[in-house]
């Protein structure tokens, strides 16, 4: 769990009060919304890190708070945090606060090509987001072209969707590795056993590795899963060209919002776009597109608040000026 969760967990008095306590589930769900709601507000960049030498400094010293896994303690004080890889696409540059949703790890494991610390996981919409600090031995030829893509395995259960890795150099001594690995599926679980295991360097110094950098952890989902929506579409709109594209399914989280289609009957080149209930499109993230039959593309944007009104997808031409294709589906 994060900081902030055991922080949440100090017990008070509050026998001079009526109202009845909400289960742990809502309390985080409810903190969570909160925190979305006030996120304009949050200090700017310098108090930001201003706070985050604070926590530094408390690393550097040994130092532990009451009440917080000793773990912590031992995290890399460069350890790279996931705020900075999944930047949101409307966040303006401001820093993202995704504590409520991620899991402080602070493991360590080593073999003959050095030493790898799992620092941070979230499990958001249709990705696993891993954040780990690395510090090659010195016999090992290692730059920011060198990846080490995860492999996960949730409840038992192998995910072979694509993966991305980043290696960023933090000093002379020590990389920040990043990670998203795709799933074919929200899981459904609250409790999730999940292990990740590192057992390929790529790029110049490509190789199997003989004892696999591996982990063992377990994630807390209900309050993603709270927070989140899985939505089935499977409509078909038809295209001004006589082609048509199927919209499948929408996943929605407090990270990300992600959009699957089928191009397979589609005869031009398809884009999609959310239009949010002040007329304005959701940012964009990322995306894959495949005509190839059976093939699904998607659309990664930047969550949204579905109590703020109507949304809807429009497909649209790709490029700078966009024009409509189809009749717009409203979002349930």
């Amino acid at each position: 769990m994060s900081i902030y969760h055991d922080l949440n967990d100090v017990r008070m008095d509050l026998s001079g009060y009526e109202d009845e306590q909400i289960s742990e589930r809502e309390r985080r769900r409810w903190s969570a919304r909160a925190a979305r709601k006030l996120r304009p507000r949050r200090p700017g960049r310098r108090m930001l890190r201003v706070g985050a030498a604070v926590v530094a400094i408390i690393v550097i010293a040994g130092m532990t708070l009451p009440g917080v896994p000793s773990t912590l303690a031992n995290l890399p004080v460069v350890g790279g945090l996931l705020e900075h890889y999944v930047q949101a696409p409307d966040s303006g540059g401001q820093e993202q606060d995704y504590a409520a949703y991620k899991t402080v790890i602070g493991d360590t494991a080593v073999n003959a090509y050095g030493k790898l610390t799992l620092n941070e996981v979230i499990l958001e919409a249709d990705r696993l987001l891993i954040s780990s600090t690395f510090e090659p031995n010195g016999d090992l030829e290692f730059d920011y072209r060198t990846q080490m893509p995860p492999q996960v395995t949730i409840n038992g259960l192998r995910y072979e969707g694509t993966t991305a890795s980043q290696s960023v150099k933090v000093t002379g001594a020590q990389y920040t590795i990043y990670g998203a690995v795709q799933l074919d599926r929200m899981p459904e679980q609250e409790t999730l056993d999940v292990r990740i295991s590192y057992d390929t360097l790529s790029g110049d110094s490509a190789r199997s590795v003989e004892e696999p950098w591996q982990f063992d952890i377990q994630l807390d989902n209900s309050t993603t899963l709270a927070d989140s929506r899985v939505i089935e579409l499977n409509r078909t709109l038809p295209l001004t060209d006589g082609g048509e594209i199927t919209i499948r399914k929408l996943i929605s989280s407090p990270i990300s919002t992600v959009v699957y289609f089928d191009l397979s009957q589609a005869s031009e080149e398809v884009d999609l776009q959310l239009i949010g209930p002040d007329g304005q499109a959701v940012a964009w993230s990322e995306s894959y597109r495949s005509a190839e039959p059976g093939d699904l593309s998607y659309i990664r944007l930047g969550a949204v608040d579905w109590q703020s009104g109507e949304y809807k997808l429009v497909p649209v031409t790709p490029g700078a000026e966009r024009h409509i294709l189809a009749e717009p589906l409203i979002i349930p």
